[in-house]
């Protein structure tokens, strides 16, 4: 017997094998889909076991000579509860994203937030661009709620 055919059943095997991996099942239909999502809101979707009963604290602190806002939101019952690290965006307060943080606390979850001073008032201290009006953007597009256009 020699190498090749001692190696064939391998070979043959191996084949078989990976040709499983080229095979996908169907995407779900639409129906499908709809159907999952019903029965997926109708066991509670992302709702919460318990709601619990919530408190929340903001103070400035000074580090290194720059004011630091803090807030925290945690469960008022006593016990142990997972932390978030909730970073808000340019601009925002360290108690921005309120809908967020108070969700993640009523469901059972301590919500700690930070923002230097400086960066939660960055926006603030961008008046409008000279000459512009009080809407106006980059280039004199005026800014509206949903789009960036420019108005004639």
């Amino acid at each position: 017997m020699n190498k090749t055919t001692a190696y064939f059943p391998a070979m043959i095997a191996c084949a078989v094998f990976l040709t499983g991996c080229f095979f996908r099942p169907s995407p779900p239909t639409s129906e499908e889909q709809a159907e999952k999502v019903g029965q997926f809101i109708a066991e509670g979707g992302y709702s919460p076991a318990h709601s619990y009963v919530i408190d929340s604290i903001r103070e400035t602190w000074r580090h290194d000579g720059q004011a630091v806002e803090i807030s925290m939101l945690a469960p008022t019952a006593p016990g142990v509860y997972p932390l978030i690290m909730y970073l808000p965006g340019l601009g925002e307060h360290a108690d921005g994203g309120r809908l967020w943080r108070e969700t993640w606390a009523k469901a059972g979850y301590a919500v700690f937030s930070v923002q230097p001073h400086e960066i939660g008032e960055a926006l603030k201290e961008l008046g409008p661009m000279q000459g512009m009006g009080d809407d106006a953007g980059p280039a004199g597009l005026k800014w509206t709620p949903l789009s960036r256009q420019k108005i004639p």
